[in-house]
């Protein structure tokens, strides 16, 4: 490895420790802001992944996100939250994956109306989920 990526390795970990303090550091609004915050930041990564290499346009990166996050949400009473967080991810990459195969072989604009599909069909099935429980 050469100095550039050793300084932004360190870098990285020094943020990263910075991140853990802030708990401790701000009031109930700043966290929930700070959590908010690193929300939006993954998804925009996400996005920015999927389509800077690709160049499509992806509006289902919402639904990957969402499926994690409600995944989170129903299993943070039953488990310890780096168990839930280890699930979503789980969860998460399964759904992206078997999207992925079949998707991937459209292009242009009826990869972008498939993915808003996707992302609303995601929607309906979690609200029909917690209707019918």
């Amino acid at each position: 490895m050469n100095v550039r990526g050793s300084i932004a390795v360190v870098a990285l970990v020094l943020l990263v420790a910075a991140l853990t303090t802030v708990p401790w550091l701000v009031s109930d609004y700043g966290l929930g802001f700070m959590i908010n915050l690193m929300c939006y930041l993954v998804l925009t990564i996400a996005w920015a992944l999927f389509s800077g290499s690709t160049r499509y346009v992806s509006l289902a990166t919402a639904a990957f996100f969402g499926i994690g996050a409600y995944t989170v949400a129903m299993l943070v009473k039953e488990l310890p939250i780096y168990a839930c967080f280890a699930i979503a991810l789980a969860v998460g990459t399964v759904m992206a994956a078997l999207v992925g195969l079949v998707t991937l072989r459209i292009s242009g604009m009826f990869f972008v109306v498939f993915g808003f599909g996707l992302s609303e069909l995601m929607r309906e099935v979690l609200i029909w989920w917690e209707i019918n429980q």
